[in-house]
């Protein structure tokens, strides 16, 4: 297994950086400390940075101002150093198309140094950990969706790192495949890797990660523990309800003055902290659309911005 570079030392520290993305500022001047020994996530949608960020710490970008170090190393000198300290699961299939499962293994372990015996062996322990054996022989460009994110994560492990980086990894799959991905991510966290995690969904930052940060449009918004931010700035439970476009000011001037009440069109979603009673205000809407449900992180981030992660849904005041 690859050694860290001093376990005194910060998994990634972030100082004062900033990183250009055509016109715009993608991250502005972000300051932050990950302590190793833990998970964190870092969530936010299209625009937010969190893509830029996540590219810098695993040093396929430098930033134009500010430092960040890596494993206590700098990232614009040790670059490389850095890179064999971590296994990477980008974003984007990265998978070389032509080649099998098993000589896609085979290759990229070679970039590390290791010997043929102890690929083998080590490529024969992925394949029985990630379940596949079923395609180890097929063609990268033959396999499902699921199957890459599979052979992804295979190749991320290949050196045995014990700093992960895992951008995106759940997206464009089913529940089922969700699920198999998320307790894999935490049977390695449970073995003692560090996880850094970059992700749209709040459900896979939630599940992962024991502290997360919030981007929102290139800046650090939100940073803490899941739960925590989700008790403290959201509450209890949320009530999303519909109803007639002349009943929209009649509710929210109803309710607005007991709960903190957000519209968009003829949507009314309604935040009830954690002293509230949540029956009582169920009681004063009259609507065959309502749900009431437990909040999430997409609800920390459209209090603190205004817009769901996606960036599709946009607040309006009355």
């Amino acid at each position: 297994m690859a050694r860290l570079i001093g376990r005194d030392k910060a998994l990634v520290e972030f100082r004062g950086v900033t990183k250009q993305y055509g016109a715009d500022a993608d991250l502005r001047d972000v300051t932050f400390v990950f302590s190793q020994g833990t998970s964190y996530g870092l969530l936010g949608g299209k625009y937010s940075g969190v893509f830029n960020a996540i590219r810098l710490i695993y040093c396929s970008a430098l930033p134009e101002r500010g430092e960040i170090e890596v494993l206590g190393l700098d990232t614009k000198k040790m670059s490389i150093k850095i890179k064999n300290l971590m296994g990477i699961v980008p974003r984007f299939d990265a998978l070389e198309q032509d080649l099998t499962v098993y000589d896609q293994l085979m290759t990229f372990g070679r970039f590390y140094h290791l010997s043929r015996p102890a690929l083998r062996n080590r490529i024969r322990d992925l394949v029985l950990q990630l379940e596949l054996a079923d395609c180890e022989g097929l063609l990268i460009r033959k396999l499902r969706l699921f199957q890459k994110k599979k052979v992804a994560l295979a190749r991320a492990l290949i050196h045995s790192p014990r700093l992960l980086v895992i951008d995106e990894v759940c997206h464009g799959l089913v529940v089922n495949e969700k699920k198999w991905i998320y307790d894999q991510i935490l049977n390695l966290k449970k073995s003692g890797h560090d996880i850094i995690v970059g992700s749209s969904d709040p459900e896979e930052i939630e599940v992962l990660c024991e502290n997360s940060l919030l981007f929102h449009r290139g800046q650090l918004i939100a940073e803490g523990h899941p739960r925590g931010l989700i008790d403290k700035l959201v509450g209890s439970h949320v009530i999303d309800f519909e109803c007639a476009n002349g009943e929209v000011e009649y509710y929210f001037n109803k309710l607005n003055s007991d709960y903190e009440v957000h519209v968009t069109g003829s949507r009314l979603r309604v935040y009830i902290k954690n002293n509230q009673d949540v029956r009582s205000l169920q009681n004063q809407i009259s609507s065959d659309h309502m749900l009431t449900r437990r909040p999430n992180l997409e609800d920390v981030y459209f209090k603190t911005t205004g817009h769901l992660l996606e960036g599709n849904w946009q607040h309006l005041s009355l």
